[in-house]
């Protein structure tokens, strides 16, 4: 975990409240703040910077169906975000490959990482034998992901 002296007071006393309110929450933000920020970029985080940085996804305009010849957009789409979203996939794009999973927003791959993990493999053409073995022991002899196809999208 991040040390909590590291982090701006804003965002100590966000992860405060959340914790009193809904603990298993709180983790959850932990680690997302953990694998995406490294700790000298989180003690300059600003709370109007993130706001920006997430507000522009929601304002960048996009066209409707969008189809690019020889690429496949993957979308897993957790159930707990809403029909709403479900909603903008379709609409966005011509024909997403929806992975619908009964979780919230992220939580399949910070708390699933094996599954999340065979699950990409698997959009991209390849397949696991068993979650529990290592990355690289797929299946066909393929011992590098990183060979998978450019179009694989996500």
């Amino acid at each position: 975990m991040i040390k909590g002296s590291g982090k701006p007071r804003w965002l100590k006393l966000y992860l405060n409240r959340l914790k009193k309110k809904d603990s298993e929450r709180e983790l959850k933000m932990e680690a997302f703040l953990e694998s995406f920020l490294d700790a000298p970029y989180i003690r300059t985080l600003k709370k109007e910077g993130l706001f920006n940085q997430l507000y522009s996804d929601l304002v960048t305009e996009l066209p409707a169906k969008i189809d690019v010849p020889g690429t496949q957009i993957h979308v897993f789409y957790a159930l707990g975000m809403g029909k709403k979203y479900e909603k903008h996939y379709l609409h966005y794009f011509a024909h997403p490959d929806i992975r619908r999973r009964n979780m919230n927003h992220t939580t399949f791959f910070f708390f699933c990482p094996e599954e999340w993990t065979a699950e990409v493999l698997s959009c991209c053409g390849y397949a696991r034998r068993n979650s529990q073995q290592k990355r690289s022991d797929l299946q066909d002899g393929i011992s590098d992901p990183s060979s998978a196809p450019s179009s694989c999208i996500f």
